[in-house]
């Protein structure tokens, strides 16, 4: 099945489930929001069931594929691209939908719209995406922030010592996937999820 961008294997069955997604690129700084992608696929067990369609979303002439070429032998060929896993987690706790991904070059709104149309499918609620950056602090500091879509989220992001990100500047798709609600400069209307 085609979601116009992501190719469905199979539609798997989830309870309450939240999608986790981790982007190499631009909100990637020392590999925490791929890591952390990888990780949790690794430690829940994830099941492959989807695909980023890599000509709708990526240009290969700036992120060029990846490829192991050994004794004059084609080894590997890794384009750019993004995978969807499945998890179930224990009784009462939420299963994950898991996206690991290459951060894309193109048509970033349609892939937020389709990330929402799999939501609806699968009956999520909640989106995190995971990113991570250089700032100015020392080598030794670690320190935890967020963005949320709501004073509410926001809340529970300070109670649970998460610092909120005062920040303007570059976007990178996280931006997008949280930005819904938010009017893009230019437009009339508030884009909403359907």
């Amino acid at each position: 099945m085609n979601d116009h961008g992501i190719h469905i294997k199979e539609v798997p069955q989830l309870e309450n489930p939240i999608l986790i997604a981790g982007f190499e690129g631009w909100g990637n700084a020392l590999n925490i929001s791929s890591g952390m992608a990888s990780y949790l696929i690794r430690r829940k067990k994830a099941r492959y069931f989807a695909d980023l369609d890599r000509d709708t979303f990526y240009r290969y002439d700036e992120q060029r594929p990846r490829v192991s070429i050994i004794g004059g032998i084609l080894e590997s060929f890794k384009p750019p691209g993004g995978s969807f896993y499945a998890a179930e987690t224990d009784a009462g706790q939420s299963d994950l939908v898991i996206l690991k991904a290459d951060e894309p070059n193109l048509r970033w709104f349609q892939l937020a719209d389709q990330l929402f149309s799999i939501c609806l499918k699968l009956g999520i609620g909640t989106i995190i995406t995971i990113g991570s950056m250089y700032d100015n602090v020392l080598h030794t500091d670690r320190i935890v922030s967020g963005v949320a879509s709501t004073e509410d989220m926001v809340s529970r992001l300070i109670n649970s010592d998460v610092n909120p990100i005062d920040y303007q500047g570059p976007s990178a798709i996280h931006t997008i996937i949280h930005s819904p609600c938010i009017p893009v400069a230019g437009e009339e209307e508030t884009r909403k999820m359907n």
